[in-house]
């Protein structure tokens, strides 16, 4: 399944060994929204300039929110549902993939099989 951005956005994507990245960079105003989505597996999110408001459902299955500012990053569990909603101008940020800890398959066949953006 592809997200369908309602923003200008740059989706880079880049492979290399047992990292993969994901670059995106809202060109919109304030209050622009990346919409709620899941991922099979954990990632960490670099927030490289800007701001935003993380919504997101937590494990215990309530509904929080919390505000990041650049430079920093934060780790978003699989299954966790989450959107961001851009608090300034030209926020952008990096998310950064890892596959499971102790994956024994072949690498290509990991990233072809593995979901990002959870149904």
């Amino acid at each position: 399944m592809e997200i369908t951005h309602n923003f200008v956005a740059d989706n880079r994507e880049e492979k290399r060994g047992y990292i993969r990245m994901v670059y995106h960079r809202f060109e919109l105003q304030r209050g622009e929204v990346h919409p709620g989505h899941t991922h099979d597996i954990d990632h960490v999110t670099l927030l490289l300039t800007g701001s935003v408001l993380i919504k997101f459902k937590s494990k215990d299955g309530q509904q929080r929110a919390l505000y990041k500012y650049a430079p920093c990053h934060f780790w978003i569990d699989k299954d966790i549902e989450h959107e961001f909603i851009a608090s300034e101008n030209n926020t952008t940020w990096l998310c950064v993939f890892l596959p499971p800890e102790g994956y024994e398959k072949d690498l290509k066949e990991f990233w072809n099989e593995t979901n990002l953006y959870g149904d």
